[in-house]
């Protein structure tokens, strides 16, 4: 339940990875998203930003989902790094299918261990071997990636880094002014794996994707990969059973603090009346 969660300092907590982005940019500032995605991310575009996510699964409303889309469409950037990512917003990322390739889910492969890489221009590409470990010993984990068919050349997006040489695990997807940079393996921010010396450069290879520029860290959006999945499958219409609740015809009353108010104070009054009625 605290997986990649910015105050945990156990293994697979994202304590260092929080930390190690507060100091990237000097200069900038790092805030911390903790009541609503719709509400905290700024919304003028006369400086660059970056939104940042890193957690096995991501839960937002169709609120947050418009609020992120146009902060990239204003040419800011978000890192996206999850074993899933919802499918309202990736309708839109990839409205144009290559093809009759309707977008899906990541795929998922297992392993013990598993390279990942990053190409450089004109040098030798990033690498680090990962891990899951129990014990301190690697264990079978499932890993996740994009499968190579979601990327033709008609279309903007293009793969960047991969598992094993073959298998895509970071991809950038260009939307408006901006860009969507969705990363699979969230593993690779936590504790343990920014801890080790091996495979700490891959991450710095990741980070310098991100403009300079102000940091806003997600710490609400969060979701265990299973509630992410049945989610996206609720909204595909793939499955009856539901773990968060569908939005529903009060979700953008509740969501306005004044209209919210207004609807309180009329359910109040209302309560009353009956309270009256009945004497």
């Amino acid at each position: 339940k605290k997986a990649y969660k910015e105050t945990d300092d156990q293994p697979y907590g994202a304590q260092i990875a929080h930390r190690l982005l507060a100091d990237y940019f000097p200069g900038v500032k790092q805030v911390d998203i903790l009541r609503k995605v719709s509400d905290e991310l700024p919304r003028d575009s006369a400086q660059h930003h970056n939104y940042f996510f890193v957690g096995e699964g991501m839960f937002m409303d169709s609120l947050d989902t418009e609020r992120l889309l146009d902060f990239v469409r204003a040419g800011n950037t978000a890192f996206i790094s999850s074993k899933s990512v919802p499918f309202d917003l990736m309708f839109h990322l990839y409205y144009e299918q290559c093809g009759d390739e309707a977008w899906e889910e990541y795929r998922v492969t297992s392993d013990s261990v598993m390279r990942l890489s990053l190409p450089q221009p004109g040098g030798k590409p990033l690498e680090g071997l990962f891990h899951f470990a129990e014990k301190n010993r690697p264990v079978m984990y499932q890993w996740h990636y994009i499968p190579d068919l979601y990327f033709c050349g008609e279309l903007p997006h293009r793969p960047i880094g991969r598992l094993n040489d073959s298998l895509i695990n970071f991809a950038q997807f260009r939307y408006g002014k901006g860009q969507f940079l969705l990363h699979t393996n969230p593993l690779v921010f936590s504790n343990y794996s920014l801890l080790r010396p091996e495979t700490r450069p891959y991450v710095e290879g990741l980070l310098a994707w991100l403009p300079e520029g102000d940091i806003y860290w997600d710490a609400l959006s969060r979701v265990p990969e299973r509630v992410a999945r049945r989610a996206n499958a609720n909204r595909r219409g793939g499955h009856n059973t539901r773990e968060l609740e569908d939005e529903h015809p009060l979700t953008y009353i509740l969501q306005q603090p004044a209209l919210a108010w207004g609807w309180y104070i009329l359910m109040g009054l209302t309560g009353l009346w009956f309270v009256f009625k009945a004497k």
